[in-house]
């Protein structure tokens, strides 16, 4: 089961933060990390959030959680704490059941593919079990598939909440109006008064990795 890192951020000193992103290839790459989600278009729906959002896919969570403690990591991320605020959550990959989706990945195209990032805090969750539910009907029509849904995870830095989502879609496009369709706005109404969430829509990252 694969494992992600989560990263939200506020980067303070752009120019000085530069040598970070140059000293974390080498672990990334030990580690076998690859970007899904690096400085793309994005909006915030929902909740709060920071300014830049970073999603990695490792080959496992132990990998993910062994890069972060890795003292080649420890030694990157002394160039970034100077010069930023971060969120930083491990979360474990998920392998049941899908939408029913009513796209075909295959013929989505070339243009890169779109994100929900979520962060939620559930108060009921026999009510937010309604939601689940509902959710698939919008999910199946804009192609949405789960890479994480509430598994294990780590915080390792800055704010967490208790439940981690990661949603992938044939195209950012297709993230954004997933959420603003009338399928997923009644859904919604399930969980609205039982759950708090955090949530980015962003487009993912087809460019270099490590």
């Amino acid at each position: 089961m694969k494992g992600y890192w989560f990263v939200h951020l506020d980067v303070h000193n752009p120019e000085p933060y530069k040598a970070y992103v140059a000293a974390n290839h080498a672990p990334f790459r030990k580690f076998g990390a690859r970007y899904l989600v690096r400085i793309g278009r994005f909006e915030i729906p929902e909740g709060r959030n920071r300014a830049r959002h970073v999603v990695l896919e490792f080959p496992s969570f132990q990998s993910a959680h062994d890069c972060w403690h890795a003292s080649e990591y420890q030694e990157a991320m002394k160039l970034r704490t100077p010069h930023s605020t971060a969120d930083l959550v491990i979360v474990e990959g998920y392998e049941g059941p899908q939408p029913d989706s009513a796209v075909a990945w295959a013929s989505a195209g070339s243009e890169p593919r779109g994100y929900w990032i979520a962060r939620a805090d559930v108060r009921d969750p026999e009510q937010y079990k309604r939601y689940a539910a509902a959710n698939a009907t919008a999910f199946g029509k804009y192609g949405a598939r789960y890479l994480a849904r509430g598994g294990r995870f780590e915080n390792q830095e800055g704010m967490s909440r208790s439940r981690n989502v990661l949603i992938e879609f044939p195209s950012y496009r297709a993230a954004l109006d997933c959420w603003k369709s009338p399928e997923y706005q009644a859904a919604m109404q399930l969980r609205k008064d039982v759950s708090t969430i955090d949530l980015v829509v962003i487009e993912g990252y087809d460019g270099a990795q490590p």
